[in-house]
């Protein structure tokens, strides 16, 4: 096959696959006779090509690592039989997988005669249950004459740690996992985008990411530091579970339900709407309690910061340099005006304890002499007592 010099095309936004294509053909060039010659591409048995079917097989594994998990939290053994619910839910999820031979997925980012991208925005959803967590992103492009379409660019799910994790932090690991999708796709699509959309069903991931003021704890704060590096708290919106078609990757559904649902392939139906019929978030944002777990105690400390010591205060008041020899008197005669009453307090504390001290004495001495008076009369103490009773 020949090709002349002058046959140059500029290509624009290859994938992978038509990269690796290029790279084999340009490699095999041959300039004979003024021209050049390329061999046919993939005439080699040996170079294999990705096939989307085994993609998907992969995405299906997510059955079988909670399957997995849920095993070693029960402490089965390698050589023990799996239980039979396990055993059922296992064999349940196998039975659908032949239907994915009809499974079909357009892998070109806009419609047929869509026309020049005028516009291109990436939108990343994600979601969180007890099994796991996932999310996906769809490139949203618009053309001259404002059509708007919605493909599916990626989507991923991870099954929840062995250790149990709650439900608010799993949240802030799926918006995190969902800022590093925004960083790969940004440097896979060779075309301008526009400010990247982030969507969660988790008012406390807003809270967390929104807040200015309030400390967290070292698992929180790594998470929220993490996803601000790439996003910005304005990018992030909040959606209802019902239209978060990422809510699939975390729960999972039955292959029947999926092949379905258009849901996950194309995203909610507000993606290619204007922005003023997107949901709205929920505004005001109450504040974070000081009661949440995931809030660092903090310990309130008062300090009094003094600009300068009195005598310069005095100094600087004063008008003239008599004015601030009278103030200055007046404060030492007003100084040992204190002194002297204090002083008097104490001698006067003194005195009274003195008079105290002797009152006390001399009672003492009184009933001392009066039970011995009364010891050696004691007749006249048994007539007296007669007497009166």
């Amino acid at each position: 096959m020949d090709f002349p010099e002058s046959a140059v095309e500029e290509q624009v936004d290859l994938s992978r696959e038509d990269l690796r294509f290029m790279d084999m053909a340009t490699k095999s060039v041959k300039h004979i006779d003024g021209h050049y010659q390329v061999v046919l591409p993939l005439r080699n048995l040996s170079v294999s090509m990705p096939k989307n079917k085994k993609v998907v097989e992969q995405r299906l594994c997510h059955l079988k690592r909670r399957l997995q998990r849920d095993l070693c939290r029960r402490e089965v053994g390698w050589d023990v039989p799996i239980p039979e619910a396990v055993s059922k839910e296992w064999l349940k999820g196998m039975q659908g997988l032949h239907l994915l031979d009809n499974f079909e997925l357009h892998r070109c980012l806009k419609a047929l005669e869509f026309g020049d991208v005028i516009t291109a925005q990436l939108h990343h959803f994600c979601d969180v249950c007890e099994d796991g967590y996932g999310t996906v992103t769809y490139l949203i492009v618009q053309n001259e004459n404002h059509q708007m379409h919605s493909a599916f660019i990626m989507g991923k799910a991870c099954v929840a740690p062995l250790k149990t994790v709650t439900i608010p932090r799993m949240e802030l690991i799926a918006a995190t996992m969902a800022s590093h999708m925004d960083v790969l796709w940004k440097k896979e699509h060779h075309m301008s985008l526009q400010e990247s959309v982030f969507w969660t069903d988790s008012a406390s991931v807003l809270k967390y990411i929104r807040n200015e003021t309030t400390r967290f704890k070292v698992f929180v704060a790594n998470c929220v530091s993490e996803t601000l590096k790439s996003s910005h708290p304005s990018q992030w919106r909040y959606v209802d579970t019902a239209s978060n078609p990422a809510d699939a990757a975390s729960r999972g559904v039955k292959v029947e339900v999926f092949l379905k649902d258009r849901l996950w392939l194309t995203g909610p139906r507000f993606l290619c709407q204007p922005e003023i019929e997107w949901p709205l978030n929920p505004e005001p944002v109450s504040p974070l309690s000081q009661d949440d777990p995931e809030v660092k105690k903090s310990a309130v400390i008062n300090a009094v910061q003094i600009g300068e010591d009195s005598t310069t205060h005095l100094i600087h008041y004063s008008s003239s340099w008599i004015q601030l020899k009278k103030a200055v008197a007046w404060w030492l005669k007003y100084k040992e005006w204190l002194l002297s009453c204090s002083r008097k307090r104490k001698q006067l504390t003194a005195s009274q304890s003195e008079v105290s001290m002797e009152q006390q004495r001399r009672w003492r001495q009184v009933q001392y002499i009066s039970d011995l008076f009364w010891r050696q009369h004691k007749d006249v103490a048994d007539l007296y007592s007669d007497s009166v009773f």
